[in-house]
């Protein structure tokens, strides 16, 4: 699995839930999830906490890399761009994090370096919005590529962009032009935000 910063920290045996967390989601580290997700309980855990949080769509089944194999039919590891919408704005909006974890989860959102060409590519370069990317590559599907952004207005609530897209098929090696189709959510999302009454 792809590891970045878990496979520096294998001679000290270890590192902090905090540490694994921030890795998950700055670099989308696939061992560090699995350490959590094994913390947490296992995928059907985390599966009934999303349930108690209001979220009847979104479900988690497999462990990384696996989770990401999601072929036509498939419904194991799946969710809907809405209900992950509104899952993420309740990170932010409802009492589920205390006001600490949830301005370090704003910091990591905000360093991911994983969706430099994807929803925030094509919003406004002075906006606050950070993000969490998914990608799906295997030759038994099409490639998929998704992104859930976070923006924070100035003086308004969070806006929570959640978007899904499906290759015209199985290629090697991530596309230009595929992770372009979210830069372009992220424009027609910009533009409504600038004629949208603030909430």
């Amino acid at each position: 699995p792809y590891a970045p910063v878990t496979e520096k920290h294998l001679a000290a045996g270890g590192m902090s839930i905090g540490a694994l967390t921030e890795a998950t989601q700055t670099t989308s580290d696939n061992v560090a999830a699995n350490l959590l997700i094994k913390k947490l309980g296992g995928p059907e855990k985390i599966t009934a906490a999303l349930r108690a949080m209001g979220d009847t769509v979104t479900r988690l089944d497999r462990m990384e890399p696996e989770m990401n194999l999601v072929p036509a039919g498939e419904e194991r590891d799946t969710t809907s761009p809405r209900a992950m919408a509104q899952t993420v704005a309740g990170l932010y909006t409802n009492d589920w994090l205390s006001a600490e974890s949830q301005a370090r989860l704003k910091q990591w959102m905000i360093a991911t370096n994983t969706g430099a060409r994807r929803i925030r590519a094509g919003l406004p370069a002075d906006w606050i919005a950070g993000d969490k990317t998914g990608t799906g590559i295997a030759p038994s599907m099409a490639n998929k590529y998704n992104d859930v952004a976070v923006i924070w207005p100035e003086g308004r609530k969070p806006v929570v962009i959640a978007a899904y897209h499906e290759a015209s098929g199985y290629f090697e090696n991530m596309r230009d032009q595929d992770q372009a189709v979210l830069a372009e959510v992220g424009r027609i999302a910009a533009a409504w935000m600038a004629n949208a009454p603030a909430a």
